[in-house]
């Protein structure tokens, strides 16, 4: 093989190695963000499933308790979400 040649191909073999060098970073990011958002959906189920049910009978328990309290329940609700801008 001609030295010309030699040199060519060796830029090349150094360019497709920069560029799969670069190509695991990326890989390798996205591995780890996936498994960070696979920990926090699995922590969010977790306590999704230990929190105590709560159905028709604990609204109407939240419902009663604010109406011992002398105010509607619709009192203790905010009109509009604050921080929306308008």
């Amino acid at each position: 093989m001609p030295h010309n040649l030699q040199r060519t191909a060796k830029r090349r073999t150094l360019g497709f190695d920069r560029a799969i060098n670069e190509l695991n970073a990326v890989l390798m990011v996205l591995a780890i963000g996936l498994g960070v958002l696979d920990a926090t959906c699995f922590i969010g189920l977790k306590v999704r499933d230990s929190l105590p049910a709560t159905g028709p009978a604990g609204a109407a328990a939240i419902n009663s308790a604010a109406q011992v309290k002398g105010q509607p329940l619709a009192s203790l609700m905010p009109s509009r979400p604050s921080g929306m801008g308008w």
